[in-house]
């Protein structure tokens, strides 16, 4: 039986499985201090210091020789954004492929470094050298947008099992998440495997189609068994790939607790609720097959939370001071099998917790966007939004600058 040769992710058996392999994306994400040696110093005279040095342009351009000028953003250990360059000093390498090192480039020794984006591209990096013994790297690996590309199948991996056929389709996006509806120049290879690590997959004989159809039955999909396939743009060679796994919808429900987040320490009384979801994300209605119980954040516990002696509703009421700003489990149970749901008050007037929250969606957005990012910007932004001028002052620059340019980026994709 032919291998599939691909590469792969692996997914938790509860999601469905997506990665890419495409033939020019990056890797790379923040780079700092030591993150790669340069030719002319070891990364031992870079110490940790806190800052940072982060080029944050676009990495995904086409190679058309464009003249393309990159410069890192830097930021103290507090990570508030240095304005001030007067006291650093810049010099620019470029990544030779035989060394596998970089190089310095003569006479490169400003702030911003422009090259002209061919085929022959590789990378560049920066060091960077301040007062007080401060070094820093920043590294820049440009992808050809117009090799690159991105499969999914957006098909909902939670299906019912009653011996039907289910028919799964590949979609091919760029790299800014446009969806790619000319599929002549690509050819797909579907495959199937039951190892977790997706590293031994069998290629399917015959399913070359952009769609696959497999048989929804109880045997195989209690076996967890994936499917995966392979898209190759013909006229670049690129290839790219991801793998899915259908789930029985029946197993699946999403718990999601409404209440009053941000609260007045009034004592008044708080009360949050349990709702529920399906698969396709339609509600689900109270009823005798579901058992509910109420736990609440406890170090003493086994697993960290407690049970809460006689709360078996939907709903939960607790009062609104300082000793029940804690987390909060509700436990729903559905033939046997366990769904979780979380919900943590937070004080009104608690800034550094509001300000953490922001920060921690703020911080998953990184320096490539897509319009696949869109849900990840809008809780961002509305988390941000939320705070008070005070708490917004705390938000330290480099999440500011990080939300800020995740939004003009997708704005104008």
């Amino acid at each position: 039986m032919k291998k599939f040769h691909h590469t792969l992710l692996p997914i938790g058996c509860l999601m469905a499985a997506m990665c890419l392999v495409g033939c020019s994306v990056s890797t790379e994400t923040t780079h700092t201090e030591t993150s790669q040696e340069a030719t002319t110093e070891s990364d031992s005279d870079y110490v940790d210091s806190g800052y940072i040095a982060e080029i944050k342009n676009d990495r995904s351009i086409p190679f058309d020789s464009q003249e393309v000028t990159i410069a890192p953003s830097l930021y103290d250990d507090e990570k508030n954004r240095i304005t001030d360059t007067s006291d650093y000093s810049f010099q620019w390498y470029e990544y030779n492929e035989e060394s596998d090192d970089y190089t310095e480039i003569e006479g490169e020794t400003g702030e911003s470094f422009t090259f002209k984006a061919t085929p022959d591209t590789v990378g560049y990096m920066v060091n960077v050298k301040g007062p007080d013994g401060i070094k820093l790297k920043a590294y820049y690996t440009p992808e050809n947008s117009n090799n690159t590309f991105i499969v999914y199948i957006d098909d909902n991996p939670y299906i019912e099992v009653n011996d039907e056929d289910v028919t799964i389709t590949a979609s091919i996006y760029d790299a800014k998440g446009h969806q790619i509806t000319d599929l002549s120049d690509y050819t797909f290879q579907w495959a199937n495997g039951f190892d977790e690590e997706m590293e031994d997959f069998n290629e399917i004989e015959n399913a070359t189609d952009v769609t696959y159809t497999f048989n929804a039955n109880r045997k195989d999909i209690d076996a967890y068994e994936y499917f995966a396939v392979l898209a190759t743009n013909t006229k670049t060679g690129c290839s790219n790939s991801i793998a899915y796994m259908p789930l029985d919808k029946e197993c699946f429900m999403d718990i999601k607790v409404d209440g009053e987040k941000y609260i007045d320490l009034d004592g008044k009384d708080i009360t949050i609720e349990a709702l529920l979801y399906d698969a396709d994300d339609k509600q689900i209605e109270a009823s005798d097959e579901l058992q509910y119980q109420w736990y609440v954040a406890d170090e003493n516990a086994e697993d960290g939370f407690r049970e809460i002696s006689g709360e078996t509703s939907p709903t939960f009421t607790f009062k609104a001071e300082e000793e029940n700003l804690k987390e909060y489990r509700i436990i729903v149970t559905k033939n046997g099998s366990p769904f979780y749901g979380y919900f943590e008050p937070i004080a009104n007037t608690d800034n550094q917790a509001r300000v953490e929250e922001a920060i921690e969606a703020i911080a998953v957005l990184g320096t490539e966007v897509s319009l696949r990012d869109e849900e990840y910007i809008t809780e961002a932004k509305t988390l941000y939004d939320a705070l008070t001028e005070e708490q917004k002052a705390m938000v330290p620059d480099y999440y500011q600058d990080m939300l800020n340019d995740a939004i003009e980026k997708f704005e104008a994709l």
